[in-house]
């Protein structure tokens, strides 16, 4: 499904992961799966994929990746990407090892075309987890 050159069975089979990543016995598998779809051409895909991740990032393999894969589709041309992933950024910011790297990530992650936006961000008083104040 994740290979399909339907546009809306590829949105089906991010939803399917995202849902059920946890439940899945080749989580490596479908981490590829998911890893794909967000660089996929269509832009519902790799929103799809940003909503999926903010699902499962608690249970992808390579969190690593993960979260260079958000920060990539932060800085996406749709906004309804960048809408999802921004999301996804503050659900995932609690699984991060490096803290600090992450937000620094979250601080440039729109640096783009000379504009600098922390995405609506800030820091939670008294800790270090970002607080979407959308």
């Amino acid at each position: 499904m994740a290979s399909s050159s339907d546009t809306d069975q590829r949105i089906k089979a991010t939803r399917l992961l995202g849902k059920n990543m946890g439940k899945l016995e080749d989580k490596e598998a479908a981490w590829r799966d998911l890893h794909m779809l967000t660089g996929d051409l269509d832009s519902g895909v790799r929103e799809w994929a940003a909503r999926a991740l903010e699902k499962a990032f608690s249970q992808v393999t390579n969190r690593d990746a993960a979260w260079k894969d958000l920060v990539v589709l932060a800085g996406d041309q749709d906004t309804d990407v960048q809408w999802s992933a921004s999301f996804a950024l503050e659900a995932a910011f609690q699984y991060v090892l490096d803290k600090n790297a992450a937000w620094k990530d979250l601080t440039n992650v729109d640096k783009c075309k000379g504009q600098r936006h922390a995405r609506g961000y800030r820091l939670c008083s008294g800790c270090s987890i970002p607080v979407c104040y959308r």
